[in-house]
């Protein structure tokens, strides 16, 4: 029915003709309407850092190159964000501007989602549910993808290297102004075989049952009726296999799981006068087939959502924008652990009001939403900045946070809770930047935070409403960039510091009033030198990542150093490059996941072709 509805919008929008002028501010090409909000810090990756990561996922992505904490199960296994202090279901996964992680436990594995499949990557820092609803409490992830420029292309990247890992992908492109087709194809797989120690004294282990493999497409066609509107439809189908080790703990594991994802989504956009009206239409669905054959266990389970989506900007006097919005959500999910297929219906309303002016911006937005026909809390938000010099702008933020109990926080058997609360808040940032510099400083609380645990008298674990959390911290990030004749060099380096405290005291798990949360660690720093001459390149990562408390044990502090060479090549028609990688150049033993190994030295060499 929506899908329905949105071609019968986008029919209209084609078909409708106005010659009066353009907004300055938009292009025909800008499909994500809620632009970055005044006051919010975000980290864009550009097309040379993108490239970079072709052959990587948003996972690896993330972890060298921001300062978002990737809580990794190690190569090819589950992957996480943690931002600002923030669960893994407090980040917003957004494609082209619509949520995709699961109903089911308000996730998104990162490690499924192929740096190959984005053409811009967009970290939003902070609490955005006014602008994008349940779970943006930590961040917001953006992926968005663009429609080729007029000609033809088609290029291919190639890899190969230690742990049996052998990675390819193609892009194909081709368009004439007017319509446009782009393909893209992954493939990745690895015997995940690497070795590990797990005990100073004993000899080293070799990981078993932990290979992987991952193949899927992304087909786009974009249609550009006129100068002013816009129709595209993004089709993503993707594999994933992967065996799951036994921990350091265990001798043997024979668990696997198969994922099945297929994302489709329709979007379409008419320019006028004073007015950009938008409609997006998708269905998301994914399936798990989880198996342990040596416990003899099999576990079923997927969703499907489907979305409708209609926004309009509308510039209604010199420097004043005002937006509106509406989505519908459909939910529908089955599992082992669920009673029955359950099915689940969100509604909500946006918008927001902005003036801009010389130097200074400020944003007022609001959101309300429905859950089965209940409302949840009104989430308003404002933010401002303002360019004191040409070099330098203050910002600030103040918005309200939520996120709703997922299915598996409500019906899983046993353990559910039918009354849970969302999780809900406020949050407070601030800071400046100028000269290749910013800082921001952060505040934020957490009531009613979702905590599955064993209660008293329960003999399994479940959620419950039983906690408090307050993250407070400071971002620090500096780049600098120079190029003379044929050289080049851009540093980009950052520092965190956060807290992020539970206010309540816990006995299961064990935490103490002020202490801080398990997997957060206070301190963590990176940097990313890329420096070049020519058409050869080197660039150097390096991230470090202080102590944290694990569930049963603590883990060490965690410095790892990569470095990539590469060397480019052009002819008339037709260029290329190849490259040389080596991962943990100093061969550290860590873990990010207590009893979770993660690989020591690695190497990779792999190559590209463009036309």
């Amino acid at each position: 029915m929506s899908v329905v509805l949105l071609l019968f919008v986008a029919f209209r929008l084609s078909a409708q003709q106005d010659t009066a002028h353009l907004l300055p501010s938009v292009t025909v090409s800008a499909l994500s309407l809620r632009t970055t909000m005044p006051g919010e810090r975000t980290e864009r990756f550009d097309s040379t850092q993108l490239s970079t990561a072709q052959h990587q996922s948003l996972a690896d992505l993330l972890s060298s190159q921001s300062g978002v904490y990737i809580k990794s199960y190690g190569l090819g296994s589950l992957a996480t964000s943690s931002i600002r202090g923030g669960s893994a279901s407090q980040t917003a996964i957004l494609w082209n501007g619509l949520p995709i992680q699961s109903p089911m436990n308000g996730l998104s594995d990162l490690s499924l989602l192929p740096a190959i499949i984005a053409d811009e990557v967009t970290m939003h820092y902070g609490s955005s549910g006014a602008q994008w609803g349940s779970g943006a409490v930590g961040g917001v992830l953006s992926i968005q993808n663009k429609m080729a420029q007029k000609g033809m292309g088609l290029r291919y990247n190639a890899s190969t290297g230690s742990f049996g890992l052998q990675s390819h992908q193609a892009k194909m492109q081709w368009s004439n102004g007017r319509l446009s087709v782009v393909s893209k194809l992954f493939t990745s797989k690895a015997a995940n075989d690497f070795s590990y120690i797990s005990n100073p004294d004993l000899p080293a282990k070799k990981q078993t049952n932990a290979a992987f493999e991952q193949r899927g497409f992304l087909q786009e066609f974009y249609w550009v009726p006129s100068a002013k509107s816009q129709i595209s439809v993004h089709v993503w189908r993707q594999f994933n296999h992967r065996e799951i080790p036994p921990t350091t703990t265990q001798n043997k594991s024979l668990a696997q799981q198969t994922d099945h994802a297929l994302r489709i989504l329709l979007q379409a956009h008419r320019i006028y006068k004073k007015h950009v009206l938008q409609a997006k239409s998708a269905v998301f669905g994914e399936t798990i087939d989880y198996q342990d054959e040596q416990i003899g266990v099999r576990a079923l389970s997927g969703f499907k959502t489907y979305l409708l989506e209609l926004e309009d900007k509308w510039q209604f006097h010199r420097g004043w924008q005002a937006q509106f919005g509406a989505q519908q959500t459909w939910y529908q999910a089955s599992a082992d652990g669920y009673n029955d297929t359950l099915q689940e219906v969100r509604s909500a309303v946006f918008g927001n009001l902005r003036y801009e002016r010389n130097q200074f911006k400020i944003q007022l937005t609001a959101r309300q939403e429905w859950q089965d026909g209940r409302a949840v809390p009104f989430m308003p938000g404002l933010g401002a900045s303002y360019s004191i010099f040409k070099d330098l702008e203050v910002h600030a933020k103040l918005s309200r946070h939520y996120r709703l109990p997922t299915l598996n926080d409500r019906y899983w058997r046993p353990g559910g809770n039918l009354g849970l609360l969302p999780e809900s808040g406020w949050g407070i940032e601030g800071g400046f930047r100028g000269l290749g510099y910013s800082l921001t400083a952060f505040h934020r609380l957490i009531d009613n935070w979702i905590l599955w645990s064993v209660a008293e008298g329960q003999v399994y674990w479940s959620a419950n409403n039983i906690t408090a959390v307050r993250s407070r911290g400071v971002e620090q990030r500096f780049t600098y960039g120079k190029s003379w004749k044929s050289k080049h060099l851009r540093v980009i380096t950052g520092y965190d510091w956060v807290r992020s405290t539970n206010e309540i005291a816990l006995t299961r798990p064990k935490l103490a009033a002020g202490e801080q949360l398990i997997y957060t660690p206070v301190h963590r720093a990176f940097m990313s030198m890329d420096m070049g001459w020519k058409t050869t390149a080197l660039l150097w990562t390096a991230q470090y990542t202080s102590s944290t408390k694990g569930i049963n044990e603590g883990l060490p502090a965690i410095l790892i150093h990569n470095a990539r060479m590469s060397y480019g090549f052009q002819q008339r028609r037709w260029g290329g490059h190849c490259f040389f990688q080596v991962d943990n150049i100093f061969d550290v033993s860590y873990r990010v996941i207590e009893r979770r190994p993660m690989p020591g030295r690695g190497y990779r060499l792999g190559a590209g072709l463009r036309i």
